[in-house]
């Protein structure tokens, strides 16, 4: 309806959100302007369902897409490659978030300093806290700061990182710019990202193969962490994702176009999660005790999307890509 701005599904959902308890949360977001439902959703939450990637079998298949290795993470994998032989550099982070992150850069890389940025003024907070119990504070710099306001000189950084939380941004093109403009001649924009669908809006297709695989796990997999109900996999509505979350998934989409735009690839890592992500949504907590039959259904999910992705049939909508400064830009 309307280009999926409303759909049939808004309704059921606003009702178990009520018979769950999250009456109030509904009624701040409905009160609150677009920055304001931003920062309530980054706020602590209630009970939510254990998400896809915290399941610790898709964490090691993700290690395995970004690095070769299921049992070495990003973190340890960039730094040896890239950082190993550099001193004294300087970074920063975009939506450090309380700045877990951050920490592990500075345990790994030689930084004069990081910087992070982030919108709520909690996480900031808890970053600073956090970043002086470890020790840090004396790198690690963090302040609440939009970066499209800041004022940051031309050639600053060696490198920028950017960990899942590009595609909350928007406009996306004159933030790139912006990046770009920042980085020194040799710098790196290191972005590991959701980079499917804007909104959520899954392709017919993707929706289809979801259910498929979902429809393929015995019952006791199918059930909803928090009310054990038994869900089909759906597209939210756009007014949905807006009243949730304003941010998410905004210009997603878009990422990937404006990275190869302004940016040369010194490694393109696709991640797929077409599937998995949806075909998980709610009922990770399932899959966390893994036994014969829960690494069994593990195998057989990851055959299918990956078999699906070589084919053509799904993108993939994660990666992991390290940019290069254009020297033409």
């Amino acid at each position: 309806m309307f280009n999926n701005f409303v759909n049939r599904h808004d309704f059921t959902r606003f009702l178990w959100g009520l018979r769950h308890g999250y009456g109030r949360t509904i009624l701040r977001r409905l009160t609150k302007g677009k920055v304001g439902r931003v920062k309530e959703a980054w706020k602590k939450k209630k009970r939510r369902a254990t998400a896809w990637w915290e399941l610790p079998a898709i964490n090691r298949r993700i290690n395995k897409c970004m690095t070769g290795d299921e049992n070495i993470g990003q973190y340890i994998y960039l730094s040896r490659k890239y950082f190993s032989d550099k001193k004294g550099l300087r970074g920063l982070s975009l939506g450090c978030g309380k700045g877990s992150r951050e920490r592990i850069w500075a345990g790994l890389v030689d930084f004069e300093y990081l910087e992070g940025f982030d919108i709520s003024d909690d996480s900031i907070k808890t970053a600073k806290e956090e970043a002086t119990i470890a020790g840090l504070d004396r790198v690690l710099r963090y302040r609440t700061a939009d970066i499209y306001t800041v004022d940051i000189p031309e050639k600053t950084y060696d490198v920028i990182f950017v960990d899942h939380a590009l595609h909350h941004f928007s406009p996306l093109e004159p933030l790139i710019q912006k990046i770009s403009s920042s980085l020194k001649n040799d710098g790196l924009f290191i972005v590991n990202e959701y980079v499917g669908p804007t909104r959520f809006q899954w392709t017919d297709r993707q929706l289809e193969l979801a259910n498929h695989l979902r429809g393929m796990f015995p019952e006791e997999y199918r059930k909803h962490d928090i009310d054990g109900s038994i869900k089909k996999v759906i597209k939210p509505s756009r007014l949905s994702m807006i009243m949730k979350d304003p941010s998410e998934a905004i210009e997603s989409e878009n990422i990937m176009p404006l990275l190869k735009k302004y940016f040369d690839f010194a490694e393109y890592r696709p991640c797929a999660g077409a599937i998995l992500h949806l075909a998980f949504e709610g009922i990770g907590g399932n899959f966390l005790n893994e036994d014969e039959t829960t690494k069994k259904l593990f195998e057989m999910s990851f055959c299918l999307e990956d078999t699906l992705t070589e084919i053509g049939e799904v993108g993939s909508d994660y990666a992991l890509v390290v940019c290069q400064k254009r020297k033409s830009i």
